[in-house]
């Protein structure tokens, strides 16, 4: 398994789940996680796993796992495998449970990181033909013991990836992102296109979170003579009751169109595209003024040269402030 950087959150058992556009693409993902297994009542594991396009028609599958545990938790290592359709093992990585993937070491380094958030960030990443595929995480005991461990369905349709031209991937939330790269030690799987990016695996957001940033990746984006696009970019946060899995967007409540809580838009964004053909977009939202519930965070974009528009979204929750 290859390193990659990127970031996202799973879906809790008692958030509501949606379905959405992001299941009609070529990308599937089950709609929600197992129970974590609790081999060892001192260690919770909270895990998201995404897909990306590459060039080409390959998937690539990203695992990102957050776990929290006790100061005598034997923990060694964190595994991720890639197991086929048939259930076979199609590839592998262990990652010493070390200080490099401590929230606490990363917030020393990267400014703007939430203070005193507790838990390790491990993060893998694996190229894949289209397929169906298991990806299982497990934390692990100095004897290689399974401590605690969850998985998720991922699948990729080459015909309808094909055919989708312009896209987006799902999009994922982070602790931290942008800036130049003058974070010294700062891991590979931390880093994307000379970005620092610190995932938030998990659905729900830190405590006195204030806000959250989110980053994604385009395909299939027209670009102009100088190799730029050109993108109308839409960012919305809307209550998980507010939002209408069937428009992508704002539905009815008791009558009233739901409006939106978060709003930003970037009217003429224009960027480069990566070696893939790529192009990567991010930002950072406020949500210091959102109640304690569930959202779902939209992200519109318009391709302005090709006349295309394309969107997804995420789940995430705010929680009651601590002792409410």
């Amino acid at each position: 398994l290859t390193r990659f950087a990127s970031w996202g959150i799973n879906s809790e058992a008692n958030i509501v789940l949606l379905e959405t556009q992001k299941n009609k693409g070529p990308f599937r993902l089950a709609d929600s996680l197992p129970p974590v297994k609790e081999l060892d009542d001192s260690i919770s594991l909270d895990v998201k796993i995404t897909a990306f396009r590459e060039s080409g028609q390959r998937l690539r599958v990203e695992a990102w796992a957050a776990t929290r545990a006790g100061e005598d938790a034997a923990i060694e290592a964190v595994r991720v495998r890639v197991l086929g359709a048939d259930g076979q093992e199609v590839d592998r990585a262990d990652r010493p449970f070390d200080r490099g993937h401590s929230r606490a070491w990363l917030a020393e380094r990267v400014q703007g990181f939430p203070e005193g958030v507790p838990g390790w960030v491990h993060g893998f990443g694996a190229l894949l033909p289209p397929g169906e595929y298991v990806v299982v995480i497990d934390v692990l005991d100095e004897d290689g013991e399974v401590m605690a461990t969850r998985d998720r369905r991922v699948g990729f349709d080459a015909a309808m990836a094909a055919r989708e031209g312009f896209g987006i991937s799902e999009p994922l939330l982070c602790d931290a992102y942008g800036g130049a790269l003058s974070h010294s030690g700062l891991s590979p799987e931390f880093v994307r296109y000379a970005r620092a990016v610190i995932p938030h695996p998990e659905s729900t957001l830190h405590p006195g979170q204030r806000e959250i940033s989110v980053y994604y990746e385009l395909y299939g984006a027209a670009t102009d003579s100088g190799g730029r696009s050109r993108l109308r970019i839409e960012y919305e946060v809307l209550s998980v009751k507010g939002f209408d899995p069937y428009v992508g967007g704002a539905g009815y409540v008791d009558g009233e169109l739901a409006q939106p809580l978060v709003r930003a838009v970037f009217e003429d964004d224009r960027t480069g595209t990566t070696t893939g053909g790529r192009v990567i977009r991010g930002t950072r939202l406020q949500v210091d003024e959102l109640e304690p519930g569930d959202y779902v965070l939209i992200v519109r974009v318009s391709d302005r040269l090709a006349r295309r528009e394309t969107q997804n979204n995420v789940l995430f929750r705010v929680p009651a402030p601590a002792g409410g």
